[in-house]
């Protein structure tokens, strides 16, 4: 069995303490304690108070500029004429539906498998893609297509099959363009 030694700390008044801080009992040091530590606590309170204020000022005035430039918009919007109407929902969809391929790819694979068994009787040589899509399609269509190449004309949402017989050209620039141009010609 193995002594553990206790080591006792030496007591406040020895020959190296100063007279009036040996004289100081273990209740004081308690009451400085808890006063110095309730004074830091109050101080960090004023400060947090103080670096709240300034949070909900900045809040409020952000606020109040984008409430500013909201009004704006609405009143540009409420002016806009049928046309500028289609234009605004053409650009919308198209930047919804390119964001939509863009965080899942595989919604554009589902489009371009379509294609593909529609024209099963061709082989498949190459299909374009954007940019951002090579990687994720290459490895998705690496036995049934012999190259995915990049096209920076092309959109998220367009594709380009090209087979042994047909070029298949899905674009879904085209389909909002032509969409555009029935609703104003609708409009008109």
């Amino acid at each position: 069995m193995s002594r553990t030694r206790v080591l006792k700390s030496p007591p406040i008044a020895d020959a190296r303490t100063p007279d009036h801080v040996a004289q100081i009992s273990a209740e004081d040091l308690e009451a400085r304690l808890a006063e110095a530590h309730a004074a830091g606590y109050e101080a960090g309170l004023v400060d947090a108070e103080a670096a709240l204020a300034d949070a909900i000022a900045t809040l409020a005035a952000a606020l109040d500029r984008a409430g500013e430039r909201l009004d704006r918009s609405v009143g540009e919007l409420v002016a806009l004429d049928a046309g500028a109407v289609v234009e605004l929902g053409a650009a919308l969809a198209e930047w919804f539906l390119g964001a939509r391929v863009l965080e899942d790819p595989d919604t554009i694979v589902h489009a371009i498998e379509r294609v593909l068994q529609e024209h099963a009787d061709h082989d498949p040589l190459e299909i374009h893609v954007a940019p951002e899509l090579v990687d994720h399609l290459t490895r998705r269509f690496a036995t049934t297509v012999q190259r995915v190449r990049a096209d920076a004309t092309l959109g998220p949402v367009d594709f380009v099959v090209r087979t042994a017989g047909p070029t298949i050209a899905a674009r879904w620039s085209d389909a909002v363009e032509h969409a555009r141009l029935a609703l104003l010609d609708a409009a008109s």
